[in-house]
């Protein structure tokens, strides 16, 4: 018998997974065959639509999943479930106070536009916004760099120089005009780059903190998976139960010493603003992380 998998990746929602079997190789070798030309002549008569071929943003697929009835724009109950889904507020109330605070024409719901800024002026937390803003007044200091009193965006200049004395990267004004041009037009106002662009830029593939070797394969990927050994950990610092569970600092003792390479710390915000290790949302307990 042979089993393979077929992943069917929507316009929008959640991608699934379809997996068959065939008695015979050869059986398997039609299917797949079968299910090519299918593919192929969907996409033919029904292209995707244009809208959505032009971003391949996450802010814009979860705005069409939640919009019920497609209508491009969210009500109150579309934005509550969604903020809740992304664990910003499971409250009703709060979800209301949060849509009318970027409802800039009072319609009493929210297009892609509010939406956007919805989500990224309450995901910011406020170490990143004075952060952003920080260097936003430092190159307002400096004239000669063209930005605007009271200005929140940063020029290709002002952020080479953060660039290159704070964060030490060996980079030029002309690359990072060209990191700018790859960004989405939401992410940069007349050629100035806005707050959350920003952190899109930075936490980006072109500052990737592992080189772009690492992501090259040097072993044998051929082999099926339970032939190899996967020295990773999910959930490390509990000990028992994923949602009720107890957390401790041995537990990061304990899988190192059995093999385990790589582990996960989940860090939140705790008392006294001191970080705090634990699985959020949850009923575990906490260790600090310091």
């Amino acid at each position: 018998w042979r089993t393979f998998r077929v992943g069917v990746r929507a316009v929008a929602g959640p991608s699934q997974e379809l997996q068959f079997v065939a008695s015979t190789r050869e059986k398997m070798k039609l299917w797949v065959a079968g299910l090519q030309r299918a593919c192929e002549a969907l996409q033919a008569q029904k292209p995707v639509p244009t809208s959505l071929m032009a971003t391949d943003d996450a802010l814009d697929r979860e705005f069409h999943v939640a919009d019920d009835n497609e209508d491009g724009e969210l009500d109150s109950k579309e934005v509550a479930r969604i903020l809740k889904k992304v664990n910003l507020t499971s409250s009703r109330v709060e979800a209301q106070a949060m849509l009318c605070s970027v409802d800039t024409d009072a319609s009493g719901t929210l297009d892609r536009t509010e939406f956007r800024a919805l989500l990224t002026r309450h995901a910011m937390s406020q170490a990143h916004r004075e952060f952003f803003r920080g260097l936003c007044e430092a190159e307002e200091a400096q004239p000669d760099l063209g930005a605007a009193e009271g200005s929140v965006s940063l020029s290709a200049q002002g952020l080479t120089q953060f660039l290159q004395g704070v964060q030490g990267d060996n980079v030029t004004e002309d690359q990072v005009a060209h990191y700018l041009e790859q960004l989405p037009l939401t992410h940069v106002c007349d050629g100035r780059l806005v707050e959350h662009g920003f952190w899109s830029l930075i936490t980006g593939p072109n500052f990737d903190g592992v080189g772009p070797s690492a992501s090259e394969v040097s072993q044998d990927m051929s082999r099926p998976l339970h032939d190899y050994w996967i020295a990773s950990s999910h959930n490390t610092y509990l000990e028992g139960h994923q949602l009720t569970g107890h957390a401790s600092v041995e537990q990061y003792m304990a899988v190192l010493l059995r093999g385990c390479r790589c582990v996960e710390i989940d860090i939140w915000d705790g008392p006294g603003d001191e970080p705090v290790v634990t699985h959020g949302h949850t009923l575990t307990s906490k260790v600090l992380l310091m």
